[in-house]
Parts: structure tokens; C-alpha cells; sequence
């Protein structure tokens, strides 16, 4: 992610969205989640940051980093630049012997003086006790943790004016360095502080101090130099109690030095306590009868850990080791003129004080702040209603489970962060839940729920015995697939959604709909209510959702119905018999409605059961092929024949008219097909290479073939694999193919045509389309199926109608094949009508290949 690095904290790319940042946040809006590539991050906005580091100590990940002016201070010393250091008393107590050897290094790269802030820490000292005695009974808030200021300016600009007016220690010192010590070098301040940065920066301090240069960065920075050589002590000596001030309660032990007992001096260490409310410490400066002094640290052990302090270099129990010492050694000192000495009385010891900084100007060393608040806005109800919404949060229960996993307190907070912008609804560690449920849920296309739920909620009608209230539909769009290859899947995707809309108006509150895959939907309906919605279903009109085509598309339906009587346990059983009926509407082109009974399934499990067994029959070769012989009527001589697929079921043959419909509506009678066009063109390959002189074979091809643009170039790829010339081949196309798919049959055609592969129109006079599809399409052959050959002898009209066919035929140069003739009377009319080729039980039946094998060598039938 791009970092933005002129933050004085920010976010890394090893941020995972944890929340953690936020939660240890005292700062609403600091931390800002947003998605990138599919992943949370959580980023800080620097205009409302207020430095504490809390964020870097909470995350567990090491996603959060600073800066501070660590590479310009070496830079600028390198330049030659006249500098001197200020040092954090913090940093003599963690690194006693380190300290020493850091500064004489630093010395001798051009540090040109080193002050101890302790020392300006007793002046801070000094005019903390002169504020507060020139103002008598003011309480306030001290103010050496610039994290601290920063939030009271950028947090709660009411409690400002109690911030008492002092600078803190380091600005103390600079002062008097400044004024009274002429020292007129760029000051870095070694610091145990993140966020002394800003006040470093902040116009109200006036530019005393140039650079922040934390503990860490520099020992980082120092890493590789050997500082064993090097020693210096300070140029400004600490020389008072301003030594412990680094320690949570070290102002305070400093202040009760000189202040009365009236006053009541709390330290704390944590910023969030100043939040409004009344468990609040704020809360005390304006109920005690006593005057109330807070001393508020955002570190928990002051600055001796503070943010910016390298804390793998040193232990908490070492610190407070050394801590003791310097308790130890000012308890027994009579440092400052007395001022500090806890031999003498208050009186005395402020005396003391009062004289040391005589020569002090009080006023130089106090201070004033600016409010830096942004007033948010009142966020309206109605938005965090439709928040809550978007969320899921439907519920006073949802909207209370206040789990903090998002970062805040309550889900109130969430959602305020969500409408200031600073989170998104995807941060909702519940919302994701849910969210993700409804997805699971939810249908993408339609909208409507989906198959899981309609599962689960007839689970509930079973188990509140509701169900016998109720009937269920199994329906789907007839011959959508056209639809599909009309308008193209996203239209037939559109198409859908309408319907799905469309649909779910005709229901009642208490009635569902189910889109459960495909085109296929389930709806529950009221049981007297049934008749009326199938009807409208049916009647139900939508826009085309194609560009091309202004007009309406008129949908139908198929539809399974079951009505439950109420002892059905299982949702299972009552899908089974919706699909059973449902089954029923797709083997009968007649009848688009079916309700269930006991017929329906016994009819349904057999189609089940035989399209499991299909695809593993051809797996197993349990299909073979047999040849039905075209003779040539003229010279009755074999001319051709029709490949015909078999199924030997464990020694039972099973008749094609059982199972090709089933792989029809299954669609594997695709592979059917390929199988045995690759079985003919093998059989082809042997017999020529035996010196057996072939004749042309022609292989059936269903009509969903005729949805894949590639399938001549696929029939052309098997028969030039067997390497077989392509005059022995014919494609056989049935007469009842769909009228839309007479573009694809066309196009296919040409193709073959092309390439040398003839077709024939099959089962011609058994459909519905036969001159449409000879008007259209340019076939080889005409095959008069055997309806209509059947007819011709009894009945003069059907003989008039077969001899204009045959004649038209002709015309259109077609040969004219007799399909199913089994009779010598048949035989010889059709020869009186000029039929080319005869095709039936009265020359050959379909033979195996062995015998087939027989016919090619004695191709004469005698008369």
C-alpha cells in the first residue's frame, strides 16, 4: 500500500485489518478502515492522530511505524550545523550506561553542548507552584505529555481552560538556555516521545527546539558504531526533584513538595479517562470542594517506556532499580540550595526554590494553547437507521451485541464511524457473517433466496407442523435455452431476474420463492391459491432483453405440484416427489403441469435411474452397433446403411426407444452419437484395410448438437483420425428439429457440404416443420419416415400426398429413402413412385457386424 510517510504515524503493508488500532484509539476517526484489493487496512489520519502511540503498542503485528527528525539531525550535523542536545531525563534512567557513551559520541561528531531536561523540570516545577500560588484554590491539568495536549486541544477544548498554562519541562529548559544562557544552536531533544514532535512544532512554543530524535531511532541509527571510546556528562546538570519527573507521579511528588495539603494531586495513565462521563477523573475539577490537580500520562509507566523509547534495550525492573538510586540519592542531598532537601520544612524548601529562580522571569515559562477541535457533525437517525440496515442490524438484539470487534465500545459507535466515513459496514466482524450467509443464501441472478434456504424453511413448516397448509411448485421456464441462444447468456440472465420479479408479485406475505439453479425455481404457495399462480406464471410477458429486438418474450412453464398432507418429515421427500412430477411434464410434451401420486414416482425413478446408468454403460461398452442396409430399389443392390445403437445390459438388450429419450433430455446422447460415429469410422478403417469394398454408412445426430458452433469441424476431426474418405459418411439430422436451431443446422450443413460429408433430413413427415426445413436447407437425402410410408397403401390420399413429396424431392435433387417398408406390396408402389432407395424389414433388419460384413461382400438382393 502507499504509505504516507509525511504521518508522523502510519500504516505499513504488514497492516491485516485486525481493528486493534482502533480500539486502543482515544481518538474517533484517527484510524480510518477502508478495502484494498479485497483486504482491510487500517490507515491514520494524521489531521486527527494525536500521536499517543497506542497503536503501535497494541498492534501485534508491526504494522504501525513514525518518523521523527532522526536522519535530519545526523544530517544536519554532518553539514556543520551549530547544535546542542536536550536530554530526557528518562534516558539516563533506561540506558545508565549507555547514555554517557551515546552523548560523548555525539559530541564528538559536532554536538556542541548537552542540557539535562531534569534541569528544566525543576524551573516547570517552579512555576507550577507560582501559578498555583498566585491563583489560590485552581485546580488543572498538568501538562508535560505532549500527547496529552494534543488531545485536549484536538478532543475537548472545554476542559482547555484547566489545562494549567505551563510549558513543559524541555520548553522550560530551552528557555532558559535561550535567554539566560545565550545559547543560540538548534536544539534536538534525545526524547522518550512520539508526540513531542508536535510540540516541537507548535507555533504556541515558538520554535525553541528543532529536532525530535526518539531513543529508538537513534540507538537504531547507532546500531553498528562502537561508543565504547566515548563518554561526556552534561554541560547543564539536573539539580533537583526534576529528575523523577519521567515517573508516573513524579510531577506529583514534586508539587507536594511546596504545595499545601489543600490540594488533592492524582496521577493517571490513560488519555481515555478524560473521556465525558461521570466515572471520568475530568469530572473532579469541577465537583471537589478541594482544589484537584491531575497529572495525566498517556504511558502507563510514564515516559521511562515511553512511545518512542527502544524498550528491547532495557527492562522494567532495571528502570525502577535505577529509579530508586536517584530517590535514593536526592533524599539524602542537599542539592538546589536546599530546595529539594525533605529535611526542611515546606516553607523553607519553597523558599529555597523561590530564591534559586529569583532571577527568573515567571511569565517566560508560561504558556498558551490552541484549540485545534473539529466539531463533528450531528449524524441524522434516519442515517444510522439505513447504516444499520445495510448491516443487518434489523434487531435491538443485533444492534447491541457490541462484541468491539470492529475496534469500537458498540455497535452505535460502528455505525456513527461508518456514516463519518471513517469505517465501512464491511469491518462488522457480524455483517461479514451475515453477509456472507445471505450470500450463501441468496441467488446472484434473481435475487431470491436459494435452494439452502427453501431447505430451511420447509424444515420449519415440518417442525411447526404448518405443513400441510401449504403446496409446493416445481417450475421452470420452457425451451429457455433458446432464449439463451437468441438474446445470449446475459440477456437470458436478464430474462431471468425479470421473471424472478415478475413472479414473486403474484405472492402472498405468507408464500416463497426459490430460485434453486439454472431456470428452475420452487415455489410455496397456499394451497387454494395454487391454480391462480401457475396460471399467471404462465401468462407472464417480459421485454426482450435483446438490443435487436423490440418486442415482448411470452414465457411458459413446466410445473411439478405436490401437496403434503402433513406427515412428511423430511424436506427430502417432498423435493423428490416435486421433482418426480416435475419429471413427468419433461418425458410429456402434452402436458406441462403434473401433480404427484404414486404412478408419477415409480416413472420417475426408472428415468433416474436410467440416466445413472448410461454414462457407465458407455464406460463399460456395454453399447455396440448394429447396420440397417439401404438397398437401391432400380438394381436391388446394397447402396448404404444406417448405423443403429444397441445396449447389452448383462445379456439383456435394452430397445433404444427406452433410453434414447432419456439421453436426450440427459444430454449424453451427444456422446452417444460421437461414439458411434468413431465406431463406424473404425469398422470403415478395417474393412478397408481388408480389401472389403465399404458402402456409405449414415450416423444419426441429435438436435443439441446444433447449439455448438464447432460440430461440423468436430465430425470432420473423428472421420479424418480413421483417415476415412469423406464420401462414406452421412450425417442424419431428424425432421423434428427446433425451428431456431435451423441457422446453426444450416450453417453445420454448408460446412459438411463442403467438405464433402452429405445429410439427409431424417423421420420426414413425422414432425411439424418438414417443408420449412427443405425450404430452408439444402439436404442430400429425404428419408419418408414410417408414419407416413404405412399409410400409402390404404389410403389414396396419403399416396398422393408421398408422390409429390418424392417428386419435390427430385426437383430439389435429392435421393428419396423409404424408411420401415416391410412389405412386397409397399416394395412395389414405391418403385411405381420413382423411390430411390428402400430401407426396412424386407430386405434386412439391422444386422451385427459380422453379418453386415457378409452383406458388403454379396451386395445383390435377389428379386
Amino acid at each position: 500500500m502507499d504509505h504516507i510517510k509525511t504521518n508522523v504515524i502510519f500504516t505499513n503493508d504488514r497492516c491485516i485489518g485486525c481493528n486493534r488500532c482502533i480500539s486502543g484509539c482515544p481518538i474517533p476517526g484517527a484510524n480510518i478502515a477502508h478495502y484494498e484489493d479485497g483486504v482491510n487496512r487500517i490507515v491514520v489520519d494524521d489531521g486527527k492522530c494525536i500521536h499517543c502511540g497506542n497503536c503501535l503498542a497494541t498492534c501485534t503485528h508491526g504494522a504501525r511505524e513514525y518518523i521523527d527528525d532522526t536522519d535530519f539531525f545526523f544530517s544536519d550535523l554532518k553539514e556543520g550545523k551549530n547544535i546542542s542536545v536536550a536530554v530526557a531525563p528518562a534516558f539516563y534512567i533506561d540506558y545508565p550506561e549507555l547514555a554517557p557513551q551515546i552523548l560523548g559520541y555525539l559530541k564528538s561528531i559536532g554536538v556542541r553542548s548537552i542540557c539535562n531536561v531534569s534541569a528544566g523540570a525543576d524551573i516547570a516545577t517552579w512555576t507550577y507552584v507560582r501559578y498555583l500560588t498566585e491563583h489560590p484554590r485552581t485546580g488543572g491539568i498538568t501538562q508535560p505529555c505532549a500527547a496529552l495536549v494534543n488531545y485536549m486541544e484536538k478532543q475537548r477544548p472545554d476542559l482547555l481552560p484547566r489545562l494549567l498554562p505551563v510549558h513543559s519541562p524541555l520548553m522550560c529548559l530551552a528557555i532558559y538556555v535561550r535567554t539566560y544562557l545565550g545559547n543560540t544552536d538548534s536544539i534536538a531533544f534525545i526524547s522518550p516521545c512520539i508526540a513531542k514532535k508536535d510540540e516541537i512544532d507548535s507555533p504556541e512554543t515558538g520554535g525553541l527546539v528543532q529536532y525530535n530524535v526518539t531513543f529508538a531511532h537513534l540507538l537504531a541509527k547507532l546500531a553498528q558504531t562502537d561508543l565504547s571510546g566515548y563518554h561526556a556528562e552534561p554541560d547543564v546538570k539536573d539539580s533537583g526533584g526534576g529528575t523523577i519527573y519521567p515517573l508516573p507521579g513524579g510531577l506529583k511528588e514534586n508539587l507536594e513538595q511546596f504545595l499545601t495539603d489543600g490540594y488533592l494531586i492524582l496521577p493517571q495513565s490513560n488519555l481515555k479517562q478524560l473521556l465525558p462521563g461521570a466515572e471520568s477523573p475530568a469530572e473532579l475539577l469541577e465537583d471537589s470542594q478541594n482544589p484537584v490537580i491531575l497529572e495525566i500520562m498517556q504511558c502507563a509507566h510514564g515516559c521511562l517506556l515511553g512511545t518512542g523509547v527502544e524498550k528491547d534495550g532495557c527492562t522494567l525492573a532495571a528502570i525502577l532499580r535505577q529509579t530508586e538510586k536517584l530517590r535514593h540519592r536526592y533524599a539524602q542531598s542537599d542539592s538546589a540550595n536546599g530546595a529539594f532537601d525533605r529535611n526542611l520544612s515546606r516553607a523553607q524548601r519553597l523558599e529555597n526554590l523561590n530564591a534559586r529562580y529569583r532571577n527568573l522571569d515567571v511569565r517566560l515559562f508560561m504558556r498558551t494553547y490552541a484549540e485545534r477541535y473539529e466539531q463533528p457533525f450531528e449524524i441524522p437517525e434516519d442515517t444510522i437507521e439505513e447504516i444499520f440496515t445495510q448491516m443487518h442490524k434489523n434487531t435491538p438484539e443485533s444492534r447491541n451485541r457490541n462484541c468491539q470487534s470492529c475496534g469500537y465500545d458498540t455497535c452505535r459507535q460502528m455505525a456513527e464511524a461508518v456514516a463519518c466515513g471513517y469505517n465501512t459496514i464491511r469491518n462488522c466482524v457480524q455483517y461479514e457473517k451475515d453477509e456472507n450467509l445471505r450470500l450463501y443464501t441468496t441467488d446472484p441472478i434473481t435475487g431470491l433466496p436459494n435452494k439452502y434456504l427453501m431447505h430451511k424453511e420447509t424444515d420449519t413448516l415440518i417442525r411447526e407442523n404448518r405443513l400441510s397448509a401449504y403446496s409446493f411448485a416445481y417450475f421452470n421456464i420452457k425451451d429457455f435455452v433458446l432464449i439463451n441462444n437468441r438474446i445470449g447468456f446475459d440477456g437470458g440472465n436478464k430474462v431471468l431476474a425479470e421473471f424472478a420479479r415478475k413472479a414473486g408479485l403474484l405472492l402472498e406475505p405468507e408464500e416463497r420463492l426459490f430460485h434453486t439453479g439454472a431456470d428452475n425455481f420452487i415455489a410455496i404457495l397456499k394451497k387454494e391459491r395454487v391454480n391462480f399462480v401457475i396460471f399467471s406464471l404462465n401468462h407472464i410477458q417480459l421485454e426482450t432483453a435483446c438490443a435487436e429486438e423490440e418486442r415482448q418474450i411470452a414465457l411458459h412453464i413446466r410445473c411439478g405440484i405436490y401437496k403434503p398432507d402433513g406427515t412428511e418429515q423430511r424436506t427430502e421427500t417432498i423435493v423428490n416427489r416435486l421433482i418426480s412430477a416435475f419429471m413427468l411434464t419433461k418425458t410429456n410434451k402434452n402436458q406441462d403441469v403434473a401433480q404427484y401420486d404414486e404412478t408419477v414416482s415409480t416413472d420417475v425413478v426408472h428415468t433416474m435411474l436410467m440416466s445413472q446408468q448410461i454414462p457407465q454403460a458407455l464406460a463399460d461398452n456395454e453399447f455396440f452397433v448394429v447396420y440397417q442396409p439401404k438397398v437401391k430399389l432400380e438394381s436391388r443392390t446394397l447402396t448404404g446403411a444406417e448405423a443403429l445403437i444397441r445396449w447389452n445390459r448383462g445379456g439383456r438388450i435394452i430397445s433404444p426407444t427406452q433410453f434414447i429419450p432419456i439421453s436426450e433430455k440427459t444430454g449424453i446422447v451427444r456422446r452417444l452419437d460421437f461414439f458411434v460415429l468413431n465406431h463406424v469410422c473404425s469398422k470403415l478403417d478395417q474393412w478397408l484395410k481388408a480389401g472389403v469394398q465399404p458402402v456409405k454408412i449414415s450416423v444419426n445426430f441429435s438436435k443439441l448438437h446444433f447449439s455448438q458452433p464447432d460440430i461440423a469441424q468436430r465430425i470432420c476431426n473423428v472421420i479424418d483420425t480413421w483417415q476415412i474418405p469423406h464420401d462414406l459418411i452421412e450425417i442424419e439430422f431428424t425432421e423434428t428439429l427446433y425451428t431456431d436451431a435451423q441457422q446453426n443446422l444450416k450453417e453445420t450443413m454448408q460446412l459438411l457440404k463442403r467438405a464433402g460429408i452429405s445429410s439427409s433430413i431424417d423421420d420426414f413427415g413425422s414432425g411439424y416443420s418438414s417443408l420449412s426445413l427443405l425450404q430452408n436447407l439444402n439436404f442430400d437425402v429425404l428419408k419418408l419416415d414410417k408414419s407416413l410410408i404405412d399409410t400409402i397403401l390404404p389410403n389414396t390420399q396419403a399416396k398422393t400426398v408421398v408422390t409429390n413429396v418424392i417428386r419435390m424431392a427430385k426437383d430439389l435433387h435429392m435421393d428419396v429413402v423409404a424408411e420401415g417398408v416391410e412389405t412386397r406390396e409397399t416394395v412395389s408402389l414405391l418403385t411405381e413412385l420413382n423411390c430411390d432407395i428402400i430401407q426396412g424389414f424386407f430386405f434386412d433388419k439391422p444386422l451385427p457386424e459380422p453379418e453386415f460384413e457378409k452383406r458388403l461382400k454379396q451386395k445383390h438382393y435377389p428379386h
